[in-house]
Formats: C-alpha cells, sequence, structure tokens
C-alpha cells in the first residue's frame, strides 16, 4: 500500500464552480447528474503543486499550476481545491478536467511529480490513482 494511501483516502476535495465536495472512492450524485447534463463521460481531478508531497513556495505552485493549466487547455475544466481533513497536509489547488482519458490525467500527474489523481466516469465511484 501506498504511503499515502489513507491520507488521500480520508483527504476532501472540492470543486468551486459546482460546491461540490468529492469523496476519493465514493460515487458522488451531484457531480455524477453534473456529467450527464454536461454530456461528460470522465473526469480527473489534478493538481502540481507540491510535487512528490514536497512543500513548495506559495509562488512554485501557482507557476506549476499555471502550466497544468495550459496543459488543460484542450478540456473542460474547472477549479478545484484538495485538503487534509485533519489538518496533516495544507490545501493544494487544481482542477478537475472533463472527458480527458485516464493516461492523459496520469501522464500529466506523472509530469508534475505528483503521487495521486482522482479519475472517475459516469455512473461508477471515484478511483484514487497512485502514479
Amino acid at each position: 500500500m501506498n504511503e499515502f494511501y489513507l491520507d488521500y483516502l480520508s483527504a476532501y476535495y472540492y470543486i468551486f464552480e459546482l460546491d461540490i465536495y468529492i469523496n476519493a472512492n465514493d460515487y458522488n450524485k451531484d457531480l455524477d447528474g453534473y456529467l450527464i447534463k454536461g454530456d461528460f463521460k470522465t473526469w480527473a481531478l489534478i493538481t502540481a503543486f507540491n510535487p512528490k508531497s514536497v512543500v513548495m513556495s506559495d509562488e512554485e505552485n501557482k507557476a506549476n499550476n499555471l502550466n497544468l493549466k495550459k496543459d488543460l487547455s484542450s478540456y473542460f475544466f474547472l477549479n478545484s481545491k484538495s485538503g487534509s481533513k485533519n489538518d496533516n497536509w495544507s490545501k493544494e489547488f487544481g482542477f478537475i478536467a472533463f472527458n480527458i482519458p485516464k493516461s492523459i490525467a496520469i501522464s500529466l500527474a506523472s509530469k508534475y511529480k505528483q503521487n495521486a489523481i482522482l479519475y472517475g466516469e459516469t455512473k461508477k465511484k471515484s478511483e484514487l490513482v497512485f502514479i
């Protein structure tokens, strides 16, 4: 088991524009309703903050996320935030990209040295995917 598994499993994942919280490895009917209404089949929640869980400065994190945002420009995406429910780690801003293939999401996570992403498909539980 990955050393961060329990932390990521218990973390919160929030989509600002939809005012929706997502849990890892769980089904979210509100998000699913948005997916169906928007004709989206898949989604991935990804950040470029704190590569390999090494805390970076706000400036470095914002610069990394700006580059990730450019990499996601061919997908529809919204802004997200994730963090520890018990304050073990600070909040991280990122994005939820829609209709993104899992392989592309994993590739981007690898590019930005992330440990994991949250990935989902309509009518299914989200999946915590370790890179």
